[in-house]
């Protein structure tokens, strides 16, 4: 299970490792990061360059994640 900050980093894990897992109140599109001018501490979770080949929707699709209550950039 990912909550919060961790949500990316476990999607990234579950997706390399072909496991189930569930986020919740995390992160749930880096696009929407680079569309909103304040952020909270989201780029904290960024990869240079990611959205050239993917954002976290189409990440969780491929990991089989359940995702909960996603967040936008501010935080909400």
């Amino acid at each position: 299970i990912g909550i919060g900050t961790a949500g990316p980093a476990v999607l990234h894990a579950a997706f390399l490792a072909d496991r189930e897992v569930e986020i919740e109140d995390a992160l749930g599109s880096w696009m929407s990061v680079v569309e909103t001018p304040f952020t909270d501490d989201q780029y904290s979770n960024a990869l240079p360059g990611v959205l050239l080949a993917y954002d976290l929707p189409e990440l969780a699709a491929a990991a089989k994640a359940t995702v909960r209550r996603p967040v936008g950039a501010s935080g909400r």
